[in-house]
């Protein structure tokens, strides 16, 4: 069960503003230690990578009380210590809510450099019959 998360770095490169292209994005685990409790804080880093243009760095942690149900806080634990790997479908469970949050802090921060958020815009197209 996911506890909750705390962004421990926010750095932003700005190099020019000219022709900023949609960003890449990259994610790696850091690291991950036992909190009491049975706590696991997975230590991540974000990184929106503009090009030329610059680039948004985020690092935080993610704080998970695993649910036993559906993955093994031993499994996880071993695999860490023993391939600086986590399994597949836990990887993916964190990758997305790392990735939700980092999306959203960049996004805030796009709007101060002047970058293009992180998110794909939505297009609207209005109903045929509204169309008068």
């Amino acid at each position: 069960m996911l506890l909750g998360d705390a962004i421990n770095q926010i750095v932003a490169v700005v190099k020019e503003r000219n022709d900023v292209p949609f960003p890449s994005y990259n994610f790696r685990v850091i690291d991950i230690k036992e909190l009491e409790g049975g706590v696991l804080a997975i230590q991540y880093e974000s990184v929106f990578d503009y090009g030329n243009a610059g680039k948004i760095v985020i690092g935080g942690e993610i704080y998970d009380r695993v649910d036993e149900d559906k993955f093994k806080r031993t499994d996880i634990l071993n695999s860490w210590k023993d391939f600086k790997k986590l399994p597949n479908e836990y990887l993916s469970f964190i990758i997305t809510y790392a990735n939700w949050i980092a999306t959203v802090h960049a996004t805030v921060i796009c709007q101060s450099i002047r970058f293009r958020p992180p998110v794909l815009p939505i297009s609207f197209k209005m109903a045929s019959d509204q169309q008068k």
